[in-house]
């Protein structure tokens, strides 16, 4: 747990208009990116470099820490780009990220997970009931009003790439991390269970179960705790979206990292001269 957590809310991206830029279905839109329904999803009309890109324009600049852009149906091949602009015309570039590959070598990945052999994007394709997403955490915060994304998925065995919410917003990446005790991820069961007369059980599995992360602040300063951790409650709500990503450079940021709400409101406590602490607990939205 080197890292801070980074949790991320108020997704600023909703605001932003799309540039007819790339080639969409027009069942299937850029807009759908911008529904928390993570059903309603943007869908390519192919593989076409030209058709998997978008741009998206916001009223001033923004200055995001992440960007995050799914669930997607990627192939392991799977490389990206992100391009920050200053002018309409899309012309002078503020900034502008290698192409990144969501292939690992697999030199990273644990023994005996999925493609250790030859490579690929291990922890994300053992997961059979959880789509990836693009998780970019800038290393430091990057400022433009005008970004341009684009996709290289040309072996997508699919034919097309779709992702279900582009989600930009802002961010709070505490000072002091959260506890070694009292954290943990669990998954809520999505299950419905009956009994026969006899005893028998029986079962039926409503969909995937989602992701629950508790974790819990001891000892930040109060000007953080009334400030940030106090907008983000008041921002979100239990209703908002909320993005975790426990440790921006984990292997398992995939199964660790996800779209969710605040279950739980903490309480905003004081602890010790000018320190406090709050908990949270993250639902996965599925």
């Amino acid at each position: 747990m080197a890292n801070s957590i980074l949790l991320l809310y108020n997704p600023v991206s909703d605001t932003g208009s799309f540039a007819s830029y790339g080639s969409w279905t027009t069942g299937l839109p850029l807009a759908n990116l911008k529904d928390p329904q993570l059903y309603r999803r943007a869908r390519s009309t192919n593989l076409s470099l030209t058709s998997t890109r978008f741009r998206i324009a916001f009223g001033a600049p923004i200055t995001q820490k992440a960007f995050l852009l799914g669930p997607h149906n990627g192939s392991g091949g799977l490389r990206y780009r992100l391009t920050g602009f200053s002018d309409p015309s899309y012309s002078t570039i503020l900034f502008v990220t290698d192409w990144v590959s969501r292939t690992s070598s697999s030199l990273d990945l644990p023994w005996g997970t999925f493609d250790w052999w030859w490579g690929g994007a291990g922890d994300e394709n053992d997961d059979p009931e959880a789509r990836p997403w693009i998780i970019h955490v800038f290393t430091e915060a990057v400022t433009a009003q005008f970004w341009q994304i684009e996709i290289d998925d040309t072996g997508n065995a699919d034919g097309y790439f779709e992702a279900g919410r582009l989600f930009m917003g802002d961010w709070w990446e505490p000072s002091i991390n959260y506890q070694y005790s009292g954290n943990g991820l669990t998954m809520e069961p999505n299950v419905i269970r009956e009994r026969s007369i006899s005893g028998v059980e029986y079962s039926s599995r409503l969909g995937p179960a989602p992701r629950v992360f508790a974790f819990t602040f001891d000892h930040l300063p109060e000007a953080e705790l009334y400030s940030q951790a106090y907008r983000l409650q008041r921002m979100a709500g239990d209703d908002r979206d909320v993005f975790v990503i426990p440790d921006p450079t984990d292997s398992f940021i995939q199964r660790r990292a996800f779209l969710g709400r605040l279950r739980a409101l903490g309480t905003l406590a004081q602890n010790t001269f000018q320190r406090g602490g709050v908990g949270f607990e993250i639902q996965e939205r599925i």
